[in-house]
């Protein structure tokens, strides 16, 4: 069977932190392929864009899908 999103864990985008960053709080990018960026000055909250990598035909993550 195939999970649903509820089963994928998306525990990046709910910490307290980074939910201003959501614009729709039931769409969020699940932790195994969402978009890591650098940090900037050690601040721990901008790490995150609600963003996921999305492969392309034989090119991992080719792709990023955001809000």
């Amino acid at each position: 069977s195939i999970p649903s999103f509820d089963e994928l864990p998306c525990t990046a985008a709910t910490r307290s932190i980074v939910s201003s960053k959501n614009r729709f709080l039931n769409i969020l990018p699940i932790d195994a392929t969402r978009v890591i960026l650098s940090l900037l000055n050690d601040d721990p909250a901008t790490d995150y864009i609600n963003g996921n990598y999305i492969s392309g035909y034989k090119t991992p993550n080719k792709f990023i899908a955001t809000q």
